[in-house]
């Protein structure tokens, strides 16, 4: 009997995922200089998240 895996539902790939987002956000600001909003609307993800992961890095205020 076969075993079904939801993979989207592990948490080893909801990191994985949220790490990708984060250097992609990174990426947009530093070499297409978007603002928070525009990055958060490419991303399809909420502009907070962005802040979050910007000011992480220390990159904005």
């Amino acid at each position: 009997m076969p075993i079904t895996i939801d993979i989207e539902q592990s948490p080893f790939y909801k990191e994985v995922l949220e790490k990708g987002l984060k250097t992609s956000a990174i990426n947009l600001y530093k070499k297409l200089k978007l603002q928070p909003e525009q990055i958060a609307e490419v991303l399809g993800v909420e502009k907070e998240k962005v802040l979050k992961w910007l000011k992480e890095e220390g990159m904005i205020g």
